[in-house]
């Protein structure tokens, strides 16, 4: 598979139910309205897919491409402009994103180094991203407190086939609290 420009490939609602399932009882939000930011909102798959589990989450999103991101704001707020060279916005009760895998480390940099107390992080990527010894430094220095593996591979293409490559959700617990989260299970995303 050729990669798409940006990095683009939309992450299929299959593939974050059973993640929502999970955390969004956890979120504890000051404001009274928990506020989900994708950084890198695409087609603003992940805020479909979290309204459609509460659509009292106030989703939000940031995108680059500004064909995107007219797109995203038919059914959500959508800032246009680059997550990496923009000020993080907050406060935000969960980072939610499946970041350009080009830039995956630096997106998910971002979004611990800017979380406020309470803030649970959630990130889809690909497992080999735990591999390298690039980023072996940086994994002890920002350990995930949960993966969980996609057990059926998702399709990020409109015509159904999958990639080489295994998924999971990396969770990260919010800087005050545990989730208490075992540290590895498998959510069993059936992409069809």
């Amino acid at each position: 598979m050729t990669r798409r420009e940006g990095d683009f490939y939309p992450t299929p609602q299959v593939a974050i139910r059973e993640l929502l399932f999970e955390i969004a009882p956890q979120l504890l939000a000051p404001t009274g309205v928990p506020i989900v930011f994708d950084p890198a909102a695409g087609r603003g798959a992940l805020l479909d897919a979290a309204n459609v589990f509460d659509p009292f989450l106030r989703c939000v999103g940031m995108e680059i491409n500004a064909e995107r991101v007219a797109y995203v704001r038919k059914a959500h707020q959508c800032i246009e402009g680059d997550f990496l060279a923009a000020p993080a916005p907050g406060p935000i009760d969960l980072w939610l994103s499946n970041p350009p895998y080009s830039l995956a480390q630096e997106f998910v940099t971002k979004m611990l180094d800017n979380r406020g107390p309470g803030t649970i992080t959630a990130v889809l990527l690909r497992m080999g991203f735990l591999g390298s010894q690039k980023r072996q430094a940086w994994w002890q220095a920002h350990p995930p407190a949960a993966l969980r593996v996609l057990s059926a591979r998702p399709s990020f293409t409109d015509d159904g086939k999958t990639d080489n490559s295994e998924y999971a959700w990396y969770i990260f617990d919010p800087p005050a609290r545990s989730l208490g989260l075992a540290p590895f299970g498998w959510y069993n995303a059936k992409t069809r």
